[in-house]
């Protein structure tokens, strides 16, 4: 028959004096203080993450779609167009992750780096900070010459205390 322990059936190890010398007293304090330091330090950037458990990224950054999207131009200037990416982001923490043209830019073949503008094809991603489970959809617009071919879109937001590799989305155009 099952019974549950009594009080009474726990034995007690026997307890045993340390004698420290105030020097070794100081510095298992402070080894301890460290070790609480490090452990809570552990959890709040584990818990502050909050990442897709599957990657661990903090949001996704998807391409749907590419197209030029010619500009209005005033008198005799030639026209301008802008290579358009549509993308859709998800965030998977509770950060924070920025919905902004701002933070894209484009990658051609031969490594020139062009940063996303506000005009061209509509709408542009735009919009507050998507908290987790939220997402967003828009263009971000290149002014890509003609004579040079765009390759990596590359999303870099600011999110946090997180580091530059653990924000940092790059996509080919050649994947969608």
């Amino acid at each position: 028959m099952w019974r549950p322990f009594a009080h009474s059936t726990l034995r007690t190890a026997p307890r045993r004096v340390i004698v420290l010398s105030a020097a070794e007293t100081d510095a298992l304090r402070r080894a301890t203080r460290l070790l609480i330091f490090l452990a809570g330090s552990a959890a709040l950037s584990c818990q502050s993450m909050g990442g897709d458990p599957a990657t661990n990224e903090p949001y996704s950054f998807e391409i749907l779609s590419s197209e030029e999207c010619a500009l209005p131009t005033a008198g005799a200037q030639p026209q301008r167009t802008l290579l358009g990416v549509k993308v859709r982001l998800k965030s998977h923490t509770d950060l924070g992750v920025p919905a902004n043209y701002y933070y894209g830019s484009v990658l051609t073949k031969d490594g020139a780096r062009y940063l996303a503008e506000l005009p061209g094809c509509q709408p542009v991603l735009s919009g507050p900070p998507l908290r987790k489970g939220q997402s967003a959809e828009g263009y971000l617009n290149f002014p890509v010459p003609p004579q040079k071919t765009a390759e990596t879109v590359v999303y870099l937001p600011a999110i946090g205390k997180l580091t530059e590799r653990e924000r940092l989305t790059e996509r080919k155009l050649s994947d969608k």
